[in-house]
């Protein structure tokens, strides 16, 4: 189940979304307080690990890549369109890295419950 495509892909989302949340994160890290600081790093972390081996668990047969880019760029796509579609609910900063962070994390819930309900329908 663990093959070269998954841990292509997993290093193809780990590069896009470590570049993605470096900026917002750095700036929380350095000017945030405590709590905050531990909640960040926590989410980021937390994010960055389950999706990457998500993808390396589902990535055999050539999907690897492909999750790897879909998570990426959704992760892009959260870092600004979250601040933009609820401004004011939360600091940017803050709001820049939960919008980086949940995108992935719902592609990896989504291909966690189609491989459950494949493996389930298979008697």
């Amino acid at each position: 189940m663990l093959g070269t495509h998954g841990r292509v892909g997993g290093s193809i989302f780990l590069a896009a979304y470590a570049l993605a949340v470096f900026a917002p994160s750095m700036r929380l890290i350095t000017s945030a307080p405590p709590g905050t600081k531990v909640a960040v790093l926590a989410a980021v972390i937390a994010a960055g690990a389950v999706t990457v081996f998500s993808i390396r668990a589902h990535g055999g047969g050539g999907a690897g890549e492909g999750l790897g880019i879909l998570a990426g760029v959704l992760a892009w796509a959260g870092l600004y369109a979250v601040p933009a579609l609820a401004p004011g609910l939360a600091e940017p900063d803050v709001l820049q890295v939960a919008g980086a962070s949940l995108p992935p994390l719902l592609v990896i819930a989504v291909v966690w419950g189609l491989w459950l309900a494949k493996r389930r329908r298979i008697p």
